[in-house]
């Protein structure tokens, strides 16, 4: 009995983690042009715990549907850690669709998109003998503003996600401030590195608390 219930605690603590990060300046790609980036992402305080961390690893593809529209599609791979031998892994596949509201080619003083996005899950847990695999999904808007100064392009996002964790919970909300910039060292690369703090409320067995996620990628775009 007291392996499942450590087990239970354990789907409610991965399951906080719904891969919170941006990692694109607000500005759409062009109609018909591509662009792929590679990225690395590490949250901490998982389940309120200073010592549970995730890291995750994703590849990205983004096309521009029109010069205003976005379709980016994500494949990720991620490790939890924290108490040991007790194994965790899971995959991700996401699409996120990005709109451009206002762009400062167009004589706005910062570039303002918009974007919804839904994410696949599936996550493996082993506890000792003890195997479970679960089918989470979890749905994001946001609303993303940058400003490009020369090679650097500080960006600025509000997001707010909404995690089905079927079979292990019910759903988890959280609330996500990103601070980050792009540094582009040619027309078609760039390395953007940012901050996101994930702030749970009423979180099941667990209440509030905060977890924050450093990303970095490296982003190319066939312009």
């Amino acid at each position: 009995m007291k392996k499942y219930f450590l087990l239970l605690l354990l789907i409610v603590g991965i399951s906080s983690l719904a891969s919170a990060e941006i990692l694109l300046p607000a500005n759409t790609l062009p109609q018909d042009k591509w662009g792929f980036e590679a990225v690395y992402l590490k949250d901490s305080n998982v389940y309120n715990s200073s010592t549970s961390s995730l890291t995750n690893y994703e590849v990205k593809a983004a096309y521009g549907l029109t010069d205003q529209l976005e379709l980016n599609v994500a494949y990720g791979i991620g490790n939890w850690a924290g108490i040991p031998n007790w194994e965790v892994s899971r995959t991700s596949v996401a699409a996120t669709l990005r709109y451009n509201l206002l762009a400062e080619a167009n004589d706005s003083p910062a570039t303002v998109t918009v974007a919804a996005g839904y994410k696949s899950i599936p996550v493996k847990i082993k506890v000792g003998t003890i195997e479970a695999n679960f089918d989470w999904n979890n749905t994001k808007i946001s609303l993303l503003v940058s400003k490009k100064i020369r090679m650097l392009t500080p960006y600025l996002g509000l997001s707010y996600n909404m995690l089905d964790m079927v079979g292990a919970g019910g759903k988890a909300p959280s609330t996500e401030l990103t601070i980050g910039a792009a540094l582009a060292w040619s027309k078609k690369w760039q390395l953007l590195v940012e901050y996101t703090s994930q702030a749970f409320s009423n979180y099941p067995y667990i209440g509030n608390f905060t977890s924050p996620q450093i990303g970095v990628g490296i982003l190319y775009s066939f312009l």
